[in-house]
């Protein structure tokens, strides 16, 4: 299963380059276009805006997760025996599983009903809406298969070698 997981971190964390290159390319020229040419490109701030933020952000998030780049406040819990370290690890990826399993789950209904209506966004191209929500729902789905991994390995072998939990430490 890490492996599958892996390999789908793997694809999205690609497809996050490839968006972010597009992005920069997409406002640099818009840039160069709109204050040498004085003719900026329309469709440029609804593409990133619609489509490439959301893809940078939620298809970045299980790979950020898996090598420790998130936030994490440790401020306490470095503290804290490893029982109750391991316990309130639990908890915290039980609570984060459950609240991406029902962002993922809404952001995939959401595409759904739109693609069904035929939904657009307003801008200078009618963008289709339902296309959107696809990367916040792959992102967020991404993430609970791992979090759901990481809660089968902290209950099983009581670690998870594969996600880096803190400063020089992978548990």
């Amino acid at each position: 299963m890490e492996a599958i997981i892996r390999r789908m971190e793997y694809t999205a964390l690609a497809i996050t380059v490839i968006s972010m290159i597009v992005l920069m390319i997409i406002i640099s020229f818009d840039a160069v276009f709109r204050y040498s040419l004085n003719s900026p490109i329309q469709w440029a701030a609804d593409l990133a805006t619609y489509y490439i933020m959301s893809t940078l952000i939620y298809l970045a998030l299980s790979p950020t997760y898996r090598s420790g780049d998130h936030i994490r406040i440790t401020l306490v819990s470095t503290h804290l025996p490893h029982s109750v370290k391991a316990i309130s690890e639990f908890i915290g990826t039980a609570l984060a599983t459950i609240a991406f399993l029902v962002i993922a789950y809404g952001a995939f209904s959401h595409s759904i009903e739109g693609l069904h209506r035929n939904e657009f966004l307003p801008g200078y191209i009618m963008w289709p809406g339902w296309l959107s929500y696809l990367p916040i729902a792959i992102g967020a789905g991404i993430l609970v298969l791992r979090l759901l991994h990481h809660l089968y390995m902290l209950v099983r072998f009581g670690r998870d070698n594969h996600v880096f939990l803190e400063e020089g430490s992978v548990e």
